[in-house]
């Protein structure tokens, strides 16, 4: 059997980054960069008013004359000079002359006559955005290897960037095996059961931003066969059948297809027949059926090869305090038991989730954390989900 560890170090030493593509920026969500991304232009791109207004051409003004007035998006035509103010609204142009702008609650207004109210004034530069002060052509706006967010979309497209250069996105074929497994919606004769892992597999790739194909099919691994020569997704994913059993067919489909196997037993539980096996740049997994122990191949094995290929940060380990022991089990298998995360008197601890075998979801809907080597010494090893 294959250590946990090993199996990390296959995954990295075998999965690399997918190539960098142009995609635009209203899909770029969750997408890495893969080139740093410079500003084009100033933010903002001329002087504005950052309130409501009147533009004032010195401090304190006295007594002045209302010329005019300016929205957002309105050409400058006009200028202010002393004794004379112009009415401006928040986003507006400064126009020429302009020390100031005052607010228009600290104002008094008389007919076109505008002054500051009894016992305030205002200082140069006061309520005015420069041009360049957020931003100035040529800062680097988002380094190369950002999991782009709204925050940064945002930004981008405050500099009218239309198209970004980002790794590319991995697309996903999903086989759910087994003679037993039907979809919802229909009466459940005995022997068989209800699919919880294609659902369960697809919430889990849309979270990495993945391009998810799904399929059912019965445990005949001609079909199988068929389907895995049929597809060019970058990771192929069989859920069921990695086992040795008389009717788990995924070790030698991938074998039959030009895949070759690098890993088919691991020192893991739950999680033991899991298969990871490579074609050129492509990679497969066959899961273990228990939907437990696939939840647990995905986030220990799955998402790391997910993520070496997006771009994104792989899933690491930490050592916290452990608040409850975790039952102890005659099985020599390292361990993995879902937890989840409190903080008492400012510590960070985990509290395990009991299961009670490789079928049990219930766990899952609470999981924060994967617990590994829980030892008796109150640490344990974690994964954050």
């Amino acid at each position: 059997m294959m250590e946990i560890e090993q199996l990390w170090k296959e995954i990295d030493a075998r999965v690399a980054c997918l190539p960098v593509r142009t995609v635009s920026l209203a899909n770029s969500l969750h997408r890495v960069t893969g080139a740093a991304v410079m500003s084009p232009c100033e933010v903002p791109s001329f002087d504005q008013s950052s309130m409501d207004g009147y533009a004032f051409a010195g401090t304190p003004p006295g007594i002045c004359r209302i010329q005019g007035s300016l929205s957002a998006g309105t050409p400058l035509s006009q200028s202010v000079t002393s004794g004379t103010a112009l009415r401006i609204l928040t986003g507006g142009m400064i126009p020429e002359g302009t020390v100031a702008v005052a607010r228009q609650e600290d104002c008094s207004v008389e007919g076109d006559l505008v002054t500051l109210r009894p016992g305030l004034s205002i200082s140069p530069g006061e309520n005015i955005r420069r041009r360049g002060g957020i931003v100035r052509t040529g800062d680097l706006l988002i380094p190369a290897g950002t999991k782009m967010t709204a925050g940064g979309i945002a930004l981008l497209a405050s500099v009218g960037r239309e198209h970004l250069p980002v790794i590319g996105n991995a697309s996903v074929l999903h086989l759910v095996t087994g003679d037993e497994i039907l979809g919802p919606g229909v009466p459940l004769p005995p022997g068989k059961t209800y699919d919880s892992n294609g659902p369960m597999i697809r919430a889990l790739l849309c979270d990495l931003g993945g391009e998810v194909a799904q399929d059912r099919l019965a445990d005949d691994p001609d079909v199988l066969l068929r389907k895995v020569l049929a597809s060019s997704a970058d990771v192929l994913l069989i859920s069921g059948g990695s086992g040795p059993g008389d009717r788990d067919h995924t070790r030698g489909v991938l074998e039959s297809a030009g895949f070759s196997i690098h890993v088919s037993r691991l020192n893991s539980r739950p999680g033991k027949p899991l298969i990871f096996a490579t074609k050129g740049s492509r990679i497969a997994f066959g899961l273990p059926g228990n939907p437990l122990s696939q939840w647990v191949c995905f986030h220990a094995f799955v998402k790391r090869a997910l993520c070496r290929l997006q771009g994104l940060p792989v899933p690491g380990m930490r050592s916290v305090q452990q608040i409850s022991a975790v039952k102890e089990s005659t099985d020599p298998r390292r361990t993995w038991t879902p937890g989840i995360l409190e903080c008492r008197d400012g510590q960070e601890m985990v509290r395990p989730l009991p299961w009670k075998h490789s079928g049990d979801l219930t766990p899952i809907i609470r999981a924060e954390v994967l617990i590994l080597d829980a030892d008796k010494s109150g640490r344990a090893n974690v994964m954050i989900l």
